[in-house]
Order: structure tokens, then C-alpha cells, then sequence
């Protein structure tokens, strides 16, 4: 009879085991203001913006080069609101909002990576909820009364789109730059409406509500393939492979409200709300693990993940940020063994 030495096996697999289970901890960052952050966007794990409002300063957008560890703000301009955020590559950036305390919708627009900005004024009494671009150039936003605006030149000038509604449109979408999706409801804080369009804007239908529900995010993967957020008594996680005609639930919970959504093209998707929970999916939705809340316990408005990181923003003015450990650490190579050996046992018995 032989006998396995297998200490170098089990050593090893103990540090795998260590690795990948290790819980990730949120870290809350040093933000430098107070205001309620809406939007949130990374370029890689180091570079990223927040954007934001206050009734002090107005719009602002802060900027980090350093993972989080400091932030620098821009005002936007005094008086403003602003919501969302994105980028088309390193250098052109686009946020959503309005100017002079809802007098009008706007796109904030930078082309220096965020060292300055500028704005196009849209006639849309109040403002702007969320901007799109799913081609460098093709961009959307849309926000109150029903308004959809296009450019077909990275911001340089945008045209109206007829939506076929009135309502408030909040959240959008597109996975290619033909079909977009975008979900809206009869006041800011109530949208349940999905719209589609299957011809790049040019007509918009309203293909599903969810009743006695609010959405607080969307993302589709493809035409048909989507995801939504939101709570009905709970929290809630949606899936659609049918371009939203239908919808099956992934996750509930009896109470919150998960207020943002957000994947990476891998399928790696979190959403955030009430009481700083964070769910994350690594299959396209399929399903879901409730990660850590962040600490101290605050309402998450944005999410983003990139690159194994985390970040997410919310009232008060607070970041968080939170580094998924897993595999084995390069740095601790020294540690594995370098070979596994198969020995008779002595005396055999």
C-alpha cells in the first residue's frame, strides 16, 4: 500500500481557498465636497470622474488620476444640476443636467479629460437625466417632458427626437447605435415606463410598464437581452430575452430599492440603493451575491466597476471603494511550492 504525501497539495489549495473567499471591504474615500453625487464613470481603475449637485455650488465633477486616494472638483456651472456621466475615450466626456435651477436642459461636454468644460443648451424646461454614446459620435439625452436629443457629431450640435410622450424620461440605454431603450414615468421619481426604439431615434414606443414598481437603472446586452433594477416593496432584479416585451425575476428582497445598475462587457454587473447595499452578478444577470454594505450605511446613487474595482457614490457627498481580491497574489510567489513529490511510505504495513 502507498501513501500520498500531500502537504505541498494541500497547502496550495488552502491558499487558493484564502485568496478567492477573502471578503473585499468598501473604503470610503475623501471626496472634498458634500453634495449628493448622481454619476460615476471610470475610464480603468485609476482614472475616473463623479459628478454632482448642491444648492451651495451647483453642478460639479471631480476627478481622479490615483484609484480614489484624491479627487479634484470643477464647478459646471453655479446653480446647476447635473446627473450622469460618460466618456467616449480618454479625453471627450458628456454629463447630463440643466442650467440656472431647471431653466433649461444641458450637455456638459469636456475634451480635455475633464479639465474644463463647457455646455450646449437644449430648450427643455427643467433638464436632463442621463446621456448615451453607443458610437463615438452618435450620442442621446433625454430628461423631462417627454424630450430625446441626438448628435451625430460628438456633441458639437444636437437635434430633437420625437418620443411620443410627455412623461419624465430617467434612464437609458443602447446596445448598439440602431436600438436604444429608455425608461420614464409621469414624475422624476416614479419611472416604470420602458421605451424602445429599433431605427436609431427616430420613433420611440412604449413596450412595458412595470406596475407599482420603480426602475432605477437599465442596461441591455444586445437587441434583446436586458436587465433592470429597481423595488416594489423590495428590491428587485429583472431579466428580458424578448426586447422587454417580457420579464423574469433574478433577485428580490422584502425591503429597499436598488437605484442604479451597471455592467462591463465581460457580463461582471453590481447594482446599489437603499442602505449602501451592493449586489454583484458574474453571468450577464443570471444571478446575483449580495456583497458587504458600505459603511457608515448611505443611500448609493451610481455604481461602476472596472479592471476588479469597485466604486460607488451617494448622498453626502461620499465615494466608496472596494478591490476584489482573487487568484493567487504575484507578489507572494515565493510561498507555492516548487514541486509536488510521490514517496513510498516506509515500513509498508
Amino acid at each position: 500500500m502507498k501513501k500520498f504525501i500531500v502537504t505541498s497539495c494541500v497547502f496550495l489549495g488552502a491558499l487558493f481557498f484564502l485568496q478567492n473567499e477573502s471578503p473585499a471591504q468598501w473604503v470610503q474615500q475623501t471626496s472634498g465636497v458634500y453634495d449628493n453625487l448622481y454619476g460615476i464613470y471610470f475610464q480603468d481603475s485609476t482614472n475616473g470622474y463623479a459628478v454632482g449637485w448642491g444648492a451651495s455650488a451647483g453642478a460639479v465633477a471631480l476627478k481622479t488620476i490615483d484609484g480614489g486616494e484624491s479627487w479634484n472638483s470643477t464647478i459646471l456651472s453655479n446653480g446647476s444640476f447635473v446627473f450622469s456621466i460618460t466618456f467616449t475615450d480618454t479625453l471627450h466626456g458628456f454629463a447630463a443636467g440643466c442650467l440656472n435651477g431647471g431653466a433649461a436642459g444641458a450637455v456638459f461636454k469636456t475634451v480635455n479629460g475633464g479639465n474644463s468644460w463647457s455646455y450646449s443648451t437644449m430648450s427643455t424646461t427643467y433638464g436632463l437625466y442621463d446621456v448615451e454614446f453607443p458610437t463615438s459620435q452618435t450620442g442621446y439625452a433625454c430628461g423631462w417632458l417627454g424630450k430625446i436629443y441626438k448628435t451625430t457629431n460628438e456633441g458639437s450640435t444636437w437635434s430633437t427626437l420625437n418620443s411620443s410622450t410627455s412623461n419624465v424620461l430617467r434612464w437609458m440605454h443602447f446596445p448598439n447605435d440602431t436600438t436604444g431603450y429608455i425608461v420614464g414615468g409621469t414624475n422624476w421619481d416614479n419611472p416604470n415606463m420602458l421605451h424602445k426604439t429599433n431605427n436609431s431615434g427616430n420613433s420611440w414606443s412604449m413596450i412595458y410598464v412595470f406596475s407599482g414598481a420603480v426602475i432605477g437603472g437599465v442596461h441591455f446586452f444586445d437587441a434583446d437581452t436586458g436587465v433592470v433594477c429597481g423595488g416594489s416593496g423590495g428590491e428587485f432584479i429583472k431579466k428580458t430575452y424578448d426586447g422587454g416585451a417580457t420579464w423574469e425575476t433574478k433577485f428580490s428582497n422584502s425591503s429597499g430599492l436598488f437605484q442604479a445598475l451597471q455592467f462591463s462587457d465581460d457580463g461582471i454587473g453590481y447594482a446599489c440603493g437603499n442602505g449602501g447595499r451592493v449586489i454583484k452578478s458574474e453571468d450577464f444577470g443570471e444571478t446575483w451575491i449580495e456583497m458587504e454594505p458600505v459603511v457608515p450605511s448611505t443611500t448609493l446613487l451610481d455604481i461602476y466597476g472596472v479592471e476588479g474595482v469597485v466604486y460607488a457614490v451617494g448622498t453626502s457627498g461620499r465615494i466608496f471603494k472596494n478591490v476584489t481580491v482573487t487568484g493567487v497574489d504575484p507578489f507572494n510567489e515565493e510561498l507555492l511550492p516548487t514541486k509536488i513529490s510521490l514517496y513510498h511510505n516506509y515500513p509498508n504495513p
